[in-house]
């Protein structure tokens, strides 16, 4: 979920930009089917720019391992498919992230909006169900009673029987301006916007880019409906007689909103240059740019989450081994363990075993895990220069930590006492590693439980020097 939050963000950054080149550059021009062709198309290209990925470049460090206490937790061939099950709580507790929280609170509002709309949908459907509908070939006419003025949605214009104000000539107007929004499937448009919406609900950025194809929509009617110049007056007049302050139907084209200035100022601008159009080329750069934040990365050697060896041609000859954070062990002594000297020949798999998990615990983080040392973690970063490799190993040894309460959960016909005598793990002990996986073992070979479903929760304390372990089974 938090990879999902971060996706949202990433896209609202890019309608963010989306929206401020339109403001800066686009928005007082009268090319209005480009504009209504870059307010939909940038918003759908802000949901793909963060899904691509464009390995660009390179860099010297070619290969990262890290290692933290939890990872440590398994043992080859032992409780495969399930290996231990290490979950951080604290006992009693029910814990949610910062990012659970979040999504949850995302999630309640993207569903309100959606209901919402799916109900002004419901709405216009309703309408046009319960009058009679006159099918005029482009369109479908449906006249009403309501108090609703003039709309459009979909195939459908909605007239109001009711309204005796206008002459002959302004219901054509009116007629002529909501076929536009028809035959040019404006309400697409429309339904596609609410539905970003509903999605980046949070993103000031998006209703702005709502608004403004709306009202895009309304400077093309406009500006197809009048022919004339003579006709441009009486025209803003009309705009005028039917102002309202609300729309009845979100997803609906109305005639005449509250909001009409610009509809009237832009009626009357003239036409920009065709030269003008060129401005529309900074759109190129803004791509650029928000590919270059969010979709081009670092190549990646393919590699596995078990250390494998990966072919190198040439060899790689070790130069300089280097180690910093280790104060209990020497460097010396450490790079005995690994079997490592300058001038051998580098190979990974080997390296990696003795480095995270060795079957016969001989590697350095059963050297210290073993060894009370429950936090203790090492990143391995690895610089290639030509035909050499220097190999940098960061250490973090952490608390020595012993064995508090070890408690157990799922048992009803086992007792505690039983199941203690099993583990052989007693209050006051330095923390192990091998004798958890040793337990573990012993447990799923006892025959009282499933061998696949016992799961070790280490439960931090208060105390930093002490942890609780927590034996999860299932009775057979």
């Amino acid at each position: 979920m938090s990879n999902y939050l971060i996706y949202l963000l990433e896209v609202s950054v890019c309608q963010i930009a989306f929206y401020l080149l339109y403001r800066l550059l686009f928005s007082k021009q009268t090319f209005f089917q480009l504009n209504r062709v870059y307010l939909l198309s940038s918003t759908l290209v802000s949901f793909v720019i963060p899904l691509i990925g464009f390995e660009v470049w390179e860099s010297n460090f070619v290969f990262q391992a890290y290692t933290n206490p939890f990872y440590a937790f398994s043992e080859p061939g032992v409780n495969p498919g399930n290996s231990l099950a290490i979950t951080a709580t604290s006992s009693g507790a029910l814990y949610f992230s910062i990012w659970s929280v979040l999504f949850l609170l995302y999630s309640i509002v993207s569903l309100i909006l959606l209901v919402k709309f799916l109900r002004s949908l419901w709405r216009v459907t309703t309408l046009i169900r319960q009058q009679d509908v006159v099918n005029m070939g482009d369109y479908k006419l449906v006249k009403h009673d309501s108090t609703f003025g003039f709309f459009s949605f979909s195939r459908y214009l909605f007239l109001n029987e009711n309204d005796q104000t206008l002459s002959a000539n302004e219901l054509q107007h009116v007629i002529d301006h909501e076929k536009i929004h028809i035959l040019q499937q404006h309400t697409v448009d429309i339904i596609v916007m609410e539905l970003a919406v509903i999605v980046c609900w949070f993103n000031p950025a998006i209703y702005a880019m709502r608004n403004a194809i709306r009202q895009t929509h309304e400077f093309i009617a406009d500006s197809s409906t009048v022919t004339n110049e003579k006709e441009k007056e009486s025209y803003a007049r009309l705009l005028v007689k039917l102002s309202s302050e609300t729309n009845p139907f979100k997803l609906a084209h109305q005639f005449s909103m509250k909001s009409i200035k610009n509809r009237v100022i832009m009626l009357n601008q003239p036409k920009n240059k065709p030269m003008s159009a060129l401005r529309f080329s900074m759109i190129i750069p803004v791509i650029g740019l928000l590919l270059i934040l969010f979709s081009f990365t670092e190549k990646t050697v393919p590699r596995q989450d078990n250390p494998v060896a990966i072919s190198q041609e040439p060899p790689l000859v070790i130069n300089e081994i280097t180690w910093t954070g280790n104060t209990k062990y020497s460097a010396a002594y450490l790079n005995e363990i690994l079997g490592l000297k300058k001038g051998d020949i580098y190979d990974r798999e080997s390296v990696m075993k003795m480095l995270l998990i060795d079957p016969q615990f001989e590697d350095i983080t059963s050297l210290y895990m073993d060894n009370g040392y429950l936090f203790f973690s090492v990143e391995l970063k690895e610089e290639i220069e030509g035909e050499s490799i220097n190999l940098n190993f960061d250490m973090y040894e952490g608390t020595i930590v012993k064995f508090n309460q070890i408690v157990f959960s799922g048992n009803k016909k086992i007792s505690r006492a039983q199941m203690t005598k099993m583990i052989d793990i007693k209050k006051g002990e330095l923390f192990s590693r091998a004798k958890l996986i040793q337990a573990q073992k012993t447990l799923s070979e006892s025959g009282f439980f499933k061998a696949k479903e016992i799961a070790i929760n280490p439960i931090p304390r208060d105390d930093p020097t002490l942890v609780d372990v927590e034996f999860v089974v299932i009775e057979l």
